[in-house]
Formats: C-alpha cells, structure tokens, sequence
C-alpha cells in the first residue's frame, strides 16, 4: 500500500496493532469508528489487533479489534 494516495486499501490495516494502526488511518484523512471486542472468558492480554474493518463511506471506516486471550496462540 502506498499511503496517501488515492488507491490506499484501508483493507491493509487488517492484523496491524490498533493505536499503530490509528495513527497512520488518521493521518490519511479518515474518519474512524472503533469497537473492542473482549473475550467471554479469560484475561485479554498485549496490544488489540483490528481484526474486522468495514469502509462506511469514501473516508469513513468501522474498525472492530480484540486482545489475544493468555494462553491461547500468539506468543
């Protein structure tokens, strides 16, 4: 992706740590809605993760992120 420019996928920001991810969505002019999703059991652990994007308009988008659960995958 090439940011900045009119092509920039937002789709790319999938996977990316949230406040990492916020920043560079926000400087390219985008207006963001963000929800955390929480596990029903377990201790959210380390930095949330964007793991659904929805683009609502041209520069609006909806971000749904979560935290790893300790002791299941990742590190």
């Amino acid at each position: 992706m090439t940011v900045g420019q009119a092509n920039e996928n937002i789709l790319d920001y999938i996977g990316w740590e949230l406040d990492k991810a916020l920043e560079k969505i926000k400087e390219n002019g985008w207006q963001i809605e963000v929800s955390i999703s929480y596990p029903v059991k377990g201790k959210p652990a380390g930095p949330a993760r964007i793991i659904r994007l929805n683009r609502i308009t041209e520069k609006k988008a909806a971000i749904i992120a979560a935290h790893q659960v300790l002791g299941e995958g990742g590190d």
